[in-house]
Parts: structure tokens; sequence; C-alpha cells
């Protein structure tokens, strides 16, 4: 890699914490509203659905990321939509904000920052699962309550079925990173495989 792109690359995580930081300053200030008026399980539900709307809806996606619809539309398509979904008033109030500031194309990035922050408020930590096959009602279970005794907190999952896995299964939850997938243990026997194959050419050539 040339100085040219490690300049680049440096450039782009620079403009990512930037936009980070921006979006955990309104997090915050949801948040802390939320806790004053005992509203934070309604703020919750909220970001859930935000969530879960803006993964399916790509509309939506659209609405936020475009930068040829007006900012005056964009707050009046998101007013309209936090009608629909009957958010609560504090996070109709809050998507405004974003929409008057031109700052709704980062909430995607904020409703994921603000579920972490409430569970982390609350003692709470979400683990992302994923899994190359369906885990029974059972098996869930089993891990959720490993999860729980091994880390001190209430887990909550969050699981996703990878068929590119092959087999296994990947963890993540806050600093914990456990991966048991079978890609990973193909990957790890290939990279053998070649150091393998290295070294015996090295000792061909030295007899």
């Amino acid at each position: 890699m040339n100085n040219e792109n490690v300049r680049i690359d440096e450039v782009l995580v620079s403009i990512a914490s930037d936009q980070n930081r921006v979006a955990l300053r309104y997090v915050t200030a949801l948040l802390d509203s939320a806790s004053e008026s005992k509203a934070v399980s309604k703020i919750a539900k909220d970001l859930t659905d935000l969530g879960a709307m803006l993964k399916s809806s790509d509309d939506f996606q659209s609405l936020i990321e475009s930068p040829v619809i007006s900012r005056e539309d964009k707050m009046a398509a998101v007013a309209a939509i936090a009608k629909k979904a009957k958010l609560d008033k504090l996070t109709a109030n809050f998507l405004m904000l974003l929409g008057k500031n031109n700052r709704l194309s980062a909430l995607p990035t904020m409703v994921a920052l603000g579920l972490k922050e409430i569970d982390a408020r609350e003692g709470r930590l979400t683990a992302q699962i994923d899994t190359a096959h369906v885990l029974s009602d059972k098996q869930t279970k089993e891990l959720k309550d490993s999860l729980k005794k091994g880390l001190g907190k209430d887990i909550t999952l969050n699981i996703t079925q990878d068929e590119n896995l092959l087999g296994g299964i990947v963890i993540r939850a806050g600093s914990l990173m456990i991966d048991d997938s079978v890609k990973t243990k193909i990957g790890r026997l290939q990279r053998q495989l070649r150091t393998q194959t290295i070294n015996t050419a090295k000792e061909e050539e030295v007899a």
C-alpha cells in the first residue's frame, strides 16, 4: 500500500470517528431526556422499530440518504412516518431535529448506538450470534444462560443465520469474540498448508 492510500484510509477513519462522535451526542441527549421523562422503555421500542423499518424499507433508506430531497420534504416525510408508526413524541421530535440539522443520514448509526447505550445503562449486553444453522429453543437458552453466567450481565441475543459459515457459530458480545465456525477453521488449515508448502519449498532449495 502506497503513502497516498494510507493517507486516504486515515482520512476515512477520521471522518467515521467524527460521525460516530456526533451521533453519540444526539443519542445521549435523547436518552437523557427519556430518563428524565421515564420513557426509556418507549424509546427503546421506537429505536427497535426504526431499525426494522430501515432494514425492510428501501424507500425509507433512500429518503434519509438522498442529497436531492429537500430538508423540508424530509422533515415532512419523517413526521408522517413517526405518526403512522405511533412513535413516542420524544422520538418524533428527535427525528425532526435530525431533519432540521441535516443529520438524518446518520439515523442507522444512531439507532444502533442508542440501543447499545440503553443496554449498557441498564446492565444488559446484546450478543451478536452468527450461526450456520437455526438454533433450537434449548440451544438458544443454554447459550444465553452461559453468556449471562460468564459475562455477569443480562444478555439479549441477536441471532443471524449465515450459511456461508458452513457450520459452527460466531459470538460477539462486547469485547468477547468467539469464532468456532467451520469457515474459519478451514481458513486456518489453508494458511497452515500454505506455510507448510513454503517451508517445504525452502527446504528443497537448500537441499
